[in-house]
Protein backbone atom coordinates (compact mmCIF):
# COMPACT_ATOMS: atom_id res chain seq x y z
CA UNK A 1 0.00 0.00 0.00
CA UNK A 2 3.12 2.26 1.05
CA UNK A 3 3.89 1.66 -2.93
CA UNK A 4 0.68 2.49 -4.35
CA UNK A 5 0.51 5.41 -2.48
CA UNK A 6 3.69 6.73 -3.43
CA UNK A 7 2.57 5.85 -7.15
CA UNK A 8 -0.51 8.03 -6.66
CA UNK A 9 1.60 10.69 -5.32
CA UNK A 10 3.97 10.72 -8.10
CA UNK A 11 0.88 10.62 -10.90
CA UNK A 12 -0.91 13.55 -9.21
CA UNK A 13 2.08 15.51 -9.31
CA UNK A 14 2.97 14.68 -12.56
CA UNK A 15 -0.81 15.43 -14.11
CA UNK A 16 0.10 19.07 -12.95
CA UNK A 17 1.88 19.63 -16.39
CA UNK A 18 -0.91 18.09 -18.96
CA UNK A 19 -4.47 18.14 -19.17
CA UNK A 20 -7.65 19.93 -19.69
CA UNK A 21 -8.52 21.95 -16.82
CA UNK A 22 -6.87 22.52 -13.19
CA UNK A 23 -9.29 23.50 -10.19
CA UNK A 24 -7.39 24.69 -6.72
CA UNK A 25 -9.47 25.27 -4.42
CA UNK A 26 -9.03 25.87 -0.60
CA UNK A 27 -11.07 23.21 2.23
CA UNK A 28 -11.99 23.26 5.90
CA UNK A 29 -13.26 20.03 7.13
CA UNK A 30 -14.21 18.60 11.09
CA UNK A 31 -15.75 14.74 11.73
CA UNK A 32 -15.27 12.55 13.86
CA UNK A 33 -12.20 9.37 14.13
CA UNK A 34 -11.23 6.83 16.31
CA UNK A 35 -9.10 3.18 16.51
CA UNK A 36 -10.33 0.37 15.35
CA UNK A 37 -8.52 -3.05 15.75
CA UNK A 38 -8.28 -5.90 18.03
CA UNK A 39 -6.13 -3.66 20.84
CA UNK A 40 -8.53 -0.60 20.54
CA UNK A 41 -10.25 0.00 23.85
CA UNK A 42 -13.43 0.97 24.89
CA UNK A 43 -12.22 1.70 28.68
CA UNK A 44 -8.72 2.06 30.09
CA UNK A 45 -7.03 2.57 33.47
CA UNK A 46 -5.26 5.48 34.44
CA UNK A 47 -1.69 4.48 35.56
CA UNK A 48 -0.82 7.61 38.37
CA UNK A 49 3.20 7.88 39.81
CA UNK A 50 2.74 10.28 43.01
CA UNK A 51 6.37 11.53 42.59
CA UNK A 52 6.50 11.49 38.84
CA UNK A 53 3.26 12.73 37.50
CA UNK A 54 4.42 13.93 33.95
CA UNK A 55 4.67 10.06 32.48
CA UNK A 56 1.17 9.53 34.06
CA UNK A 57 -1.57 8.35 31.60
CA UNK A 58 -3.83 5.81 30.13
CA UNK A 59 -2.62 2.33 30.11
CA UNK A 60 -4.34 1.91 26.87
CA UNK A 61 -5.12 5.44 25.30
CA UNK A 62 -6.15 4.18 21.80
CA UNK A 63 -10.19 4.53 21.64
CA UNK A 64 -12.42 3.00 20.24
CA UNK A 65 -14.74 6.02 21.12
CA UNK A 66 -15.44 8.86 18.13
CA UNK A 67 -14.29 12.53 18.87
CA UNK A 68 -14.22 15.53 16.87
CA UNK A 69 -11.37 16.09 14.35
CA UNK A 70 -10.99 19.07 12.08
CA UNK A 71 -8.40 20.29 9.65
CA UNK A 72 -7.61 22.75 6.38
CA UNK A 73 -5.92 21.81 3.35
CA UNK A 74 -5.48 23.07 -0.38
CA UNK A 75 -6.43 20.81 -3.23
CA UNK A 76 -5.04 20.43 -6.66
CA UNK A 77 -6.91 18.69 -9.40
CA UNK A 78 -6.57 18.23 -12.80
CA UNK A 79 -10.17 17.71 -15.41
CA UNK A 80 -9.59 16.26 -18.75
CA UNK A 81 -11.74 15.99 -21.42
CA UNK A 82 -13.72 13.08 -19.93
CA UNK A 83 -14.31 14.38 -17.14
CA UNK A 84 -11.49 12.29 -15.47
CA UNK A 85 -9.52 13.51 -11.98
CA UNK A 86 -6.26 13.28 -10.68
CA UNK A 87 -5.20 15.74 -7.98
CA UNK A 88 -3.80 16.43 -4.38
CA UNK A 89 -4.75 17.83 -1.51
CA UNK A 90 -2.16 18.98 1.20
CA UNK A 91 -3.21 20.10 4.49
CA UNK A 92 -2.93 20.17 8.21
CA UNK A 93 -5.47 18.17 10.75
CA UNK A 94 -5.99 17.07 14.36
CA UNK A 95 -7.79 13.80 14.85
CA UNK A 96 -8.60 12.75 17.89
CA UNK A 97 -10.35 9.88 19.87
CA UNK A 98 -11.67 8.94 23.16
CA UNK A 99 -11.64 6.30 25.85
CA UNK A 100 -13.44 5.79 28.95
CA UNK A 101 -11.26 5.74 32.25
CA UNK A 102 -12.53 2.27 34.43
CA UNK A 103 -10.08 2.90 37.74
CA UNK A 104 -6.92 4.14 38.62
CA UNK A 105 -3.60 2.55 39.78
CA UNK A 106 -1.81 4.46 42.12
CA UNK A 107 1.98 3.86 42.03
CA UNK A 108 4.86 6.07 43.66
CA UNK A 109 7.07 5.82 40.80
CA UNK A 110 7.99 3.76 37.81
CA UNK A 111 9.34 0.27 38.31
CA UNK A 112 7.85 0.30 42.33
CA UNK A 113 4.90 -1.91 43.21
CA UNK A 114 1.38 -0.05 42.98
CA UNK A 115 -0.22 1.04 46.06
CA UNK A 116 -3.39 -0.27 44.87
CA UNK A 117 -5.92 0.34 41.96
CA UNK A 118 -9.56 2.29 42.92
CA UNK A 119 -12.68 1.95 40.42
CA UNK A 120 -13.47 5.50 39.01
CA UNK A 121 -14.89 6.95 36.28
CA UNK A 122 -13.15 9.67 33.61
CA UNK A 123 -12.35 9.73 30.15
CA UNK A 124 -9.00 9.80 28.00
CA UNK A 125 -8.55 11.87 25.05
CA UNK A 126 -5.63 11.58 22.27
CA UNK A 127 -4.99 14.02 20.32
CA UNK A 128 -2.78 13.09 17.02
CA UNK A 129 -1.82 16.38 14.63
CA UNK A 130 -0.66 15.67 10.95
CA UNK A 131 -0.03 17.42 7.89
CA UNK A 132 -1.38 15.32 5.87
CA UNK A 133 -1.45 14.20 1.96
CA UNK A 134 -3.64 12.90 -0.56
CA UNK A 135 -2.68 11.69 -4.20
CA UNK A 136 -6.01 10.63 -5.57
CA UNK A 137 -7.93 9.73 -8.85
CA UNK A 138 -11.78 10.02 -10.07
CA UNK A 139 -14.71 10.76 -12.03
CA UNK A 140 -16.83 13.76 -12.30
CA UNK A 141 -20.58 12.98 -12.63
CA UNK A 142 -22.68 15.17 -13.37
CA UNK A 143 -26.11 15.50 -11.62
CA UNK A 144 -28.60 18.33 -13.07
CA UNK A 145 -26.42 21.77 -11.51
CA UNK A 146 -24.24 20.11 -9.82
CA UNK A 147 -21.05 18.08 -10.57
CA UNK A 148 -20.15 15.12 -8.27
CA UNK A 149 -16.47 13.93 -7.47
CA UNK A 150 -16.00 10.33 -6.77
CA UNK A 151 -12.40 10.03 -5.65
CA UNK A 152 -10.22 7.53 -4.46
CA UNK A 153 -6.95 7.96 -3.10
CA UNK A 154 -4.89 7.65 0.65
CA UNK A 155 -4.08 10.03 2.69
CA UNK A 156 -0.37 10.15 4.19
CA UNK A 157 -0.50 11.49 7.30
CA UNK A 158 3.10 12.94 8.80
CA UNK A 159 2.87 13.15 12.76
CA UNK A 160 3.52 16.04 14.45
CA UNK A 161 2.88 15.45 17.92
CA UNK A 162 0.78 13.08 19.60
CA UNK A 163 -0.80 13.98 23.34
CA UNK A 164 -2.72 11.89 25.44
CA UNK A 165 -5.01 13.63 28.55
CA UNK A 166 -7.06 11.95 31.09
CA UNK A 167 -9.77 12.75 34.23
CA UNK A 168 -11.12 10.94 36.66
CA UNK A 169 -12.68 10.34 39.65
CA UNK A 170 -12.16 7.89 42.01
CA UNK A 171 -14.78 5.64 44.61
CA UNK A 172 -13.06 8.06 47.53
CA UNK A 173 -13.86 11.08 45.84
CA UNK A 174 -10.10 12.02 44.67
CA UNK A 175 -9.72 13.51 41.44
CA UNK A 176 -6.94 12.38 39.17
CA UNK A 177 -5.55 14.02 35.53
CA UNK A 178 -2.58 13.03 33.15
CA UNK A 179 -1.08 14.72 30.52
CA UNK A 180 1.58 12.83 28.52
CA UNK A 181 3.47 13.04 25.11
CA UNK A 182 3.24 10.15 23.20
CA UNK A 183 5.65 8.80 20.50
CA UNK A 184 3.50 7.88 17.89
CA UNK A 185 3.75 6.67 14.54
CA UNK A 186 5.86 9.28 12.25
CA UNK A 187 3.69 8.07 8.90
CA UNK A 188 0.40 6.39 8.98
CA UNK A 189 -1.32 5.62 5.66
CA UNK A 190 -4.60 5.37 5.44
CA UNK A 191 -6.78 4.65 1.90
CA UNK A 192 -9.65 6.73 1.69
CA UNK A 193 -12.70 7.40 -0.71
CA UNK A 194 -14.82 10.60 -1.07
CA UNK A 195 -17.86 12.72 -2.77
CA UNK A 196 -17.69 16.06 -3.40
CA UNK A 197 -20.93 18.05 -4.87
CA UNK A 198 -19.77 21.10 -6.58
CA UNK A 199 -21.87 23.99 -7.04
CA UNK A 200 -20.43 26.86 -8.95
CA UNK A 201 -17.41 27.64 -6.77
CA UNK A 202 -19.15 25.66 -3.50
CA UNK A 203 -18.49 22.50 -2.80
CA UNK A 204 -19.43 19.87 -0.32
CA UNK A 205 -17.59 16.90 0.58
CA UNK A 206 -17.90 13.43 2.80
CA UNK A 207 -15.04 11.14 3.14
CA UNK A 208 -13.68 8.06 4.74
CA UNK A 209 -10.47 6.60 5.84
CA UNK A 210 -8.89 3.39 7.09
CA UNK A 211 -5.71 3.21 8.35
CA UNK A 212 -3.29 0.55 7.78
CA UNK A 213 -0.33 1.47 9.50
CA UNK A 214 -0.39 -0.63 13.32
CA UNK A 215 0.33 2.15 16.31
CA UNK A 216 0.97 -0.54 19.03
CA UNK A 217 3.33 -3.22 17.32
CA UNK A 218 3.80 -6.13 19.97
CA UNK A 219 2.62 -9.02 21.44
CA UNK A 220 0.67 -9.63 24.88
CA UNK A 221 0.08 -13.19 26.25
CA UNK A 222 1.17 -14.42 23.03
CA UNK A 223 -1.38 -12.49 21.06
CA UNK A 224 -0.42 -9.32 18.05
CA UNK A 225 -1.49 -6.53 19.05
CA UNK A 226 -3.00 -4.10 16.60
CA UNK A 227 -4.41 -0.43 16.08
CA UNK A 228 -5.46 1.43 13.51
CA UNK A 229 -7.17 4.85 12.40
CA UNK A 230 -10.69 5.31 11.15
CA UNK A 231 -11.39 8.93 9.92
CA UNK A 232 -14.68 10.29 8.91
CA UNK A 233 -14.56 13.43 7.18
CA UNK A 234 -17.08 16.52 6.07
CA UNK A 235 -15.90 19.16 4.44
CA UNK A 236 -16.78 22.69 2.79
CA UNK A 237 -14.42 23.73 -0.30
CA UNK A 238 -14.25 27.11 -2.31
CA UNK A 239 -12.79 26.77 -5.58
CA UNK A 240 -10.46 29.25 -6.56
CA UNK A 241 -9.89 28.93 -10.02
CA UNK A 242 -13.18 28.83 -12.87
Amino acid sequence: MKQLSLVLLGMALSAFSFGQKLEVSVQVNGGLSRFGGVSASNSTVLQIYSSNTQNSGAISPYGKRFKSSYGASVQFQRVSKTDLLLGLEAGVESLQSRVNVRGVSITPAINTSSLGYRQASGQSDLRNDFINLQPFIGKRLKAGTFDLDVTIGSDIGIGLNSKEEGTATDIQGEQHKTSLELNNQSVDIRPRVGVTANYQRVGLSASYANGLVNYVNGYSNGAKMEVYSRVFRLGVLYRLTK
